[in-house]
């Protein structure tokens, strides 16, 4: 049981770091200031997670990232069972190459990530405990 909060725990990291690399955005002719200037920053949604082939999305109704325009980053889970979780990180973000990074505090460790975003989407492929973690997030 306590490696399955361990991994819990871990999926949720990897999920936020992720997600904050990945964005990808378009911008809208009507758009506000801070829509122009920081377009990444808004939410994301994991649509598909796995961990070797195998689908870990099954237990959460969601899994959100939420790029906050001053670099901030949430990480927001909810289980079909209800429990929901919340963890906090940090992001930087490069207009030129719209890479990002997102370092994220997990049991005491501090985990950092980076990845390009295209089209409001981001993919993130990492190795986890010896296996490979691959989740896709998209722009809500």
């Amino acid at each position: 049981m306590k490696s399955k909060r361990v991994f819990a725990a871990i999926f949720a990291a990897a999920t936020v770091i992720l997600i904050a690399c990945c964005c990808a955005f378009a911008v809208d002719p009507d758009a506000s200031i801070k829509d122009i200037t920081k377009p990444y920053a808004c939410v994301y949604e994991c649509k598909s997670a796995t961990l070797d082939g195998e689908d870990l999305l099954t237990d959460y109704e969601y899994v959100r990232v939420t790029l906050a325009p001053n670099g901030e980053l949430i990480v927001n889970c909810k289980k079909r069972d209800g429990g929901v979780r919340e963890m906090r990180g940090n992001y930087t973000f490069d207009k030129k190459t719209r890479e990002l990074k997102a370092d994220m505090g997990i049991l005491g460790a501090v985990y950092s990530h980076k990845t390009v975003i295209e089209g409001g989407k981001f993919v993130i492929n990492m190795p986890i405990m010896a296996k490979q973690l691959t989740m896709i997030f998209e722009s809500m």
